[in-house]
């Protein structure tokens, strides 16, 4: 009996040392682990993304349901530029439709894809930052790194404040302590609030940003009517061929951005060139943000008579979006080969889309470079 008493309270203890040293531990690890994540979301809800291969940032937020960039005015070299998203989990495209050039400070409309993590809203960012600053705080520079890989956070304190700038000093207790090139729209932050964009460095340890509050108000003005759009905006073609937008793209590993937004000219003056890496390389067209247009079909034109180091499209797939805005209807109208001479025509007939996502599957030779020279769509 004593032995069969031993063997019971053996096997309660252990029960007991199991709750105590491994259940309760997973479960207080589950809770915080939990709780991080929820505050890990409050504090990444405002995104910010790469503009056109690392030219500068850009800060994403949302209004009334649509998704809008404020960056520096420099960053926006052209109206039109391309965004990519933190880990390249999402890529899409601004249009300036306000800019101060005196400010240093433009307002995009955003479309693609990246419009999904476009979750911050207006109104958070829209908070009076003057008592907040009335102290000399310590802060994160929050950026990402090349090719947006990377999310980078340098240490900065806050050396003085005005009416307009914040001019920080970074530490070396996060990254390396310097400010990277291509820096510019990136945020200064404290805690989970942003205090300002990035407009210039004048040191490798020093930035200046234009406060949020300051933003914020430029904001609120354009959103109650008072702005002027930028002149020289191009919303239609000339050539009898649909204006279009490039609003998203996914390349093989490779960035290319800024060259692939040069499609939306049609007949391009400098040719789009990418490494072909065997992998498919697609691109989303835009013919309309909000409603279906007709849409008779696509041509792509490759030069073969250039240099030999480069290669035309061979098999091409091609889908539409024939859905509304807040419930998108993809379907496959199949694959067609560009010829060897390269000219692809592909006709769908006559149908009615609002996006078109065009997919270079293979090439004619595998081991150059894929070259475009032409893309219009009837």
């Amino acid at each position: 009996m004593k032995d069969q008493y031993t063997i019971v309270d053996i096997d309660m203890v252990t029960t007991a040392q199991f709750k105590e040293t491994i259940l309760f531990p997973f479960v207080r690890f589950v809770l915080v682990l939990v709780f991080s994540l929820c505050v890990t979301v409050k504090a990444m809800s405002a995104h910010i993304a790469l503009v056109d291969d690392g030219v500068g940032h850009a800060l994403l937020f949302n209004h009334k349901g649509n998704c809008y960039a404020v960056l520096p005015s420099h960053v926006a070299l052209q109206n039109r530029f391309a965004l990519t998203a933190a880990l390249q989990t999402a890529f899409g495209s601004g249009q300036v439709f306000v800019r101060d050039t005196a400010g240093d400070i433009a307002i995009a409309a955003v479309e693609g894809e990246i419009s999904k993590i476009c979750t911050g809203s207006f109104t958070n960012l829209n908070q009076n930052l003057t008592d907040l600053l009335l102290r000399k705080h310590q802060t994160v520079i929050e950026r990402l790194g090349v090719s947006a890989k990377l999310y980078d956070r340098t240490d900065a304190i806050i050396v003085s404040n005005t009416e307009h700038h914040i001019t920080v000093k970074t530490t070396n207790k996060l990254a390396l302590g310097t400010v990277q090139q291509g820096s510019s729209g990136s945020v200064l932050k404290l805690g989970d609030r942003i205090l300002g964009i990035a407009l210039k460095a004048p040191t490798q340890e020093s930035a200046v940003f234009l406060r949020m509050d300051i933003i914020s108000r430029w904001i609120s003005q354009i959103f109650a009517g008072n702005y002027e759009p930028p002149r020289n905006q191009l919303s239609s073609r000339s050539d009898g061929n649909k204006g279009f937008r490039i609003t998203g793209w996914q390349s093989g590993g490779e960035q290319t951005a800024r060259s692939i937004r040069n499609l939306e000219r049609g007949l391009l003056s400098d040719p789009y060139i990418v490494p072909w890496k065997g992998q498919p390389i697609s691109f989303e067209i835009t013919l309309s943000p909000d409603k279906l247009v007709p849409f008779s079909g696509l041509t792509m034109v490759t030069d073969t008579t250039g240099e030999p180091s480069q290669t035309g499209p061979k098999s091409v797939h091609l889908e539409v979006d024939a859905g509304s805005k807040e419930k998108p209807y993809w379907r496959s109208l199949g694959n067609r080969d560009m010829t060897a001479t390269g000219r692809l025509n592909f006709s769908t007939g006559g149908i009615f889309a609002r996006r078109i996502r065009v997919t270079i599957q293979t090439v004619w030779r595998k081991n150059a470079l894929l070259r475009l020279d032409g893309l219009t769509v009837q």
